[in-house]
């Protein structure tokens, strides 16, 4: 089979866009009144994407805990143009993801569910959201076929869904602020450097029919990017006073009081030593709901004029980090994240050194060029592409701690995911004139060792 076609991200189809999407969106009000069994509810979270909550399965394994699905944007798998020339049928007609990445064979990193969800009788040839919903459920149930391997991997699987919520159980029992680890994420005015930023954030939510949950729509993305007082750091890059330095302390102490238990955490990435993902102790809620009021409605003012999915931004993986100039990482290489828009806030002060260093965006002819270089304060925010290459300095004195949130768009994952879009959004295109110094990676370049050389003889002569 032909591989699926490349498209530039400005022409990812978005639910907005999509003829099914926007059908499947006009059946939520029916589901609400009448849910299947195992949907816990069932909102419109924007034009033509559907928020579906599960909670299906044993006690012990998967319905331990709710399960996000989001239902809208473009069916993933072979281009409509490539199947009609060769005669196959477009796999999914439309995408279907696990707001939180469900570990099963059928699921990938970005909760993007594959071909196999559409086998059921008659789901792909009219699918209707009641359909999608049981469909998902039966996945959270009982293991797919009578593979005896496959049967094996889904129950490790469902063990490993169920470990984790133990663990967030647990440590709602012993949290020190009980309201940052909530099973339903409330964002609070005092919590905000401005208090007129805290208003925008957290107006109150609207009733709303039942089995559907309450909701209150984000502030204005204008307004909300005009109350923020924004500073422009560079091209697309933004920064702004965002949380209280009494909030910026409760979350740090808080992120300090779990690293104290024996409980199992797991670090941010792959390339930070300290740090640990908050969502995996109970912070999922509270940074969805950061997500859905602030990062993407400023990620629709800001970038939504350029970027796609400027949006369409409906999810998260956040974290933070810790660099120590003792014993610990005292800086991060030059990178680019694996997100759509990233939002990064120090946490901590009592440091030196340690600043965010801003180059190109990657793919484009000037990513290994300096932007600047940021500087960090308690409770200051810096707002970013993913594909912006940065790195942070090596501290010269004391501790950093950040909370790092990784917003990103189903309706871009989903097309990455299948071949429809480049993972970074866009071609990578040649590099125009030499490199800086400041701008090389070690991890990353390929002429890394060779790009230094010529530095060095560069100085020496």
């Amino acid at each position: 089979m032909q591989p699926a076609k490349k498209r530039p991200a400005d022409e990812l189809v978005l639910a907005a866009d999509h003829a099914l999407s926007l059908r499947l969106a006009e059946e939520a009000e029916s589901l609400a009144h009448d849910l299947p069994a195992g949907v816990v509810r069932c909102r419109v979270l924007n034009d033509g994407l559907v928020e579906l909550m599960l909670r299906a399965g044993s006690v012990s394994g998967f319905g331990a805990r709710e399960w996000p699905l989001h239902v809208g944007g473009e069916g993933v798998g072979d281009e409509p143009s490539i199947a009609a020339v060769i005669g196959t049928a477009v796999r999914s007609p439309v995408a279907v993801r696990f707001g939180v990445p469900l570990p099963l064979d059928s699921v990938d990193d970005s909760g993007c569910c594959d071909a196999s969800f559409w086998e059921a009788d008659g789901l792909r040839e009219q699918p209707t959201l009641r359909a999608i919903a049981r469909r998902a459920v039966e996945w959270l149930e009982a293991p797919p076929g009578d593979d005896e391997a496959g049967r094996e991997r889904w129950l490790e699987a469902q063990a490993l869904a169920a470990a984790k919520t133990a663990t967030i159980a647990s440590y709602r029992e012993l949290a020190l602020h009980p309201e940052l680890v909530a099973e339903v994420g409330v964002l609070q005015p005092g919590w905000f450097a401005d208090p007129a930023v805290g208003r925008l954030l957290c107006s109150e939510p609207s009733p709303s029919p039942s089995g559907a949950g309450s909701s209150s729509a984000p502030a204005p993305s204008g307004a909300l990017a005009a109350a923020l007082s924004l500073e422009t750091l560079g091209d697309d890059i933004f920064s702004f006073e965002l949380f209280s330095p009494s909030f910026c302390a409760a979350l740090a102490a808080e992120v300090r009081s779990f690293e104290a238990t024996t409980l199992p955490r797991r670090r941010p990435n792959t390339m930070n030593n300290g740090g640990l993902v908050i969502n995996d102790i109970g912070m999922e809620p509270i940074m969805t709901e950061l997500t859905r009021r602030l990062v993407a409605p400023l990620a629709e003012a800001l970038y939504g004029a350029t970027e796609r999915f400027g949006r369409s931004i409906d999810h998260h993986h956040s974290f933070v980090v810790e660099y120590r100039h003792a014993g610990g990482d005292r800086g991060l290489d030059l990178h680019h994240d694996a997100s759509e828009v990233t939002l990064n806030v120090c946490l901590s002060g009592g440091f030196e050194g340690g600043g965010l260093r801003f180059c190109g965006q990657f793919g484009t002819p000037a990513h290994r060029r300096l932007h600047g270089v940021a500087g960090h304060r308690v409770g200051r925010a810096v707002l970013h592409l993913g594909r912006q290459r940065h790195g942070a300095d090596d501290l010269t004195a004391g501790e950093r701690l950040n909370l790092i949130l990784w917003a990103r768009s189903s309706a871009f994952r989903a097309a990455a995911a299948y071949g429809y879009v480049p993972p970074d959004g866009y071609p990578k295109a040649a590099e125009e004139g030499e490199p800086e110094r400041l701008c090389l990676s070690k991890s990353n370049d390929g002429d890394y060792e060779e790009r230094v050389k010529q530095f060095e003889a560069a100085a020496a002569t």
